[in-house]
């Protein structure tokens, strides 16, 4: 596993495992601050919606090679991604993968406070998909957790958090 920046060391990229006085090791530097989501698909990493960059996600495709002689994990450069941005900011809001598509739920924006927009990445953009709704009441969530089930064909994404 990989941790990407964070409050302490928003430049971080380290591995996680046993070494010998840590469970976790720098492996390399960010070329930006990230305290955001990050995600990771079909050897693709998203790390998206910083909290200076609400509107911004950048993805990278990874590949890793285990070397466990030297009880490591060795990947292809990590610092170099691909930026797109959303149409609306959504720091602390989700990031999802939901029936292949990669979902920004809600969240914060400077400009706009907090929102309640559902975009999808498709096609190395973002879409508005819709808005997050209790019957005609718009809804708005923010700095919550998101988990998607799978069962045969069907997929199910579940939100846990209190809205605002």
């Amino acid at each position: 596993m990989l941790l990407f920046g964070g409050s302490r060391e928003p430049r971080q990229i380290s591995e996680v495992h046993s070494w010998e006085k840590s469970i976790t090791r720098r492996i390399r530097s960010l070329p930006f601050d990230f305290r955001g989501k990050c995600i990771y698909n079909n050897g693709i990493v998203y790390l998206c919606f910083d909290a200076n960059e609400e509107a911004l996600c950048r993805y990278r495709y990874i590949f890793t090679f285990i070397n466990f002689r030297e009880n490591g994990i060795y990947s292809s450069d990590l610092v170099k991604f691909t930026s797109v941005k959303t149409n609306v900011g959504h720091f602390d809001g989700g990031l999802e993968i939901f029936l292949s598509n990669l979902i920004a739920i809600g969240g914060e924006d400077t400009d706009e406070g907090y929102t309640n927009n559902v975009e999808i990445f498709k096609n190395n953009k973002w879409k508005n998909k819709t808005t997050i709704r209790n019957g005609t009441e718009e809804v708005i969530y923010y700095d919550f957790s998101t988990m998607v089930l799978k069962d045969n064909n069907n997929e199910f994404l579940f939100v846990f958090g209190k809205k605002i």
